[in-house]
């Protein structure tokens, strides 16, 4: 399926979203963060931003190994709009900043036998605090909080939802400082905890209840500053946990993930525009995500 037939199978327009990251249907996610975001905000700024995120998936990755295609693992693709509206203050003369999230998304499965989903998705409120955030050295050192709430779009008669019918929790570690001039490196611990699906249905071969062990990943990258417009980034992601257990039999479904991403960055009179592409490097258990593109503008007010 190629992207323009996605966007003519898409049943909403000029919507505002919002989220980091696209995930296999009921597969824990990380918490991505973008180049530069471990930099502490000035106090009293607000910042909006816009997201287009085209995520491409085909292959299971049982089928890596050469083993028969699963019929109940189709391939898919999925278009997602971001919104996310951001506002920094201080505690204590400390850096802090809240924001909230909401994405919109249309996911479609190659097989015409399964449905696909489009619709709202589940928002996400988050908390940052910068213990340590020296300016003049570019040297910070961050935690933040998040929450995920069910507010997606979800029926347990499909594979694909938009939503995963769960609250999920989230805390993260960031560190950035300058390398040499003009090189920065940024890293970030997250774990993320998922609560009961009591609903599971066909995701879980009709199992009622979902339950998953906590996701951890490491993020690291580099940001170069080619001048005061134009920077690139890369980063590398690693991800291990998130095992699942349906009706309390554990699928000894460890996931072991993999994967990169690049960035260009340009900054104008009128916001900031960033532009990305990644994908999966390796993985075991779940989908292989071959590519996904990004389209961020930012606007700081």
């Amino acid at each position: 399926m190629q992207l323009q037939k996605i966007i003519k199978n898409l049943k909403f327009n000029h919507l505002l979203l919002v989220v980091s990251a696209m995930s296999a249907p009921l597969q824990a996610s990380a918490i991505d963060l973008q180049p530069g975001e471990v930099r502490a905000p000035m106090a009293g700024r607000s910042v909006v931003q816009f997201s287009t995120v085209f995520s491409q998936r085909t292959d299971y990755y049982k089928n890596r190994l050469k083993q028969p295609k699963q019929p109940q693992r189709p391939e898919y693709q999925a278009l997602q709009y971001q919104f996310r509206l951001a506002h920094a203050f201080e505690i204590d003369e400390q850096p802090a900043i809240v924001y909230a999230q909401l994405p919109i998304t249309n996911v479609q499965p190659e097989e015409s036998s399964f449905s696909g989903d489009s619709g709202i998705g589940d928002a996400t409120l988050a908390f940052g605090y910068w213990p340590y955030a020296n300016r003049e050295t570019q040297t910070y050192f961050g935690v933040a909080a998040y929450l995920i709430a069910p507010t997606g779009s979800y029926s347990d008669r499909r594979i694909f939802n938009v939503g995963e019918n769960r609250y999920r929790g989230a805390l993260q570690l960031g560190v950035q400082t300058p390398i040499i001039d003009s090189l920065t490196w940024m890293a970030a611990l997250d774990t993320v905890w998922s609560g009961k699906n009591n609903d599971c249905g066909l995701a879980c071969q009709n199992a009622q209840t979902l339950e998953q062990k906590p996701l951890y990943t490491l993020q690291s990258g580099l940001s170069y500053l080619i001048n005061p417009t134009f920077s690139l980034s890369t980063a590398y992601f690693y991800s291990v946990g998130g095992e699942t257990s349906w009706d309390g039999v554990n699928k000894n479904n460890l996931t072991q993930l993999q994967r990169y991403q690049v960035s260009g960055m340009a900054n104008f009179s009128f916001g900031r525009i960033l532009l990305q592409y990644g994908g999966d490097l390796d993985t075991r258990n779940g989908y292989l995500e071959d590519s996904r593109w990004i389209v961020r503008y930012i606007k700081p007010f």
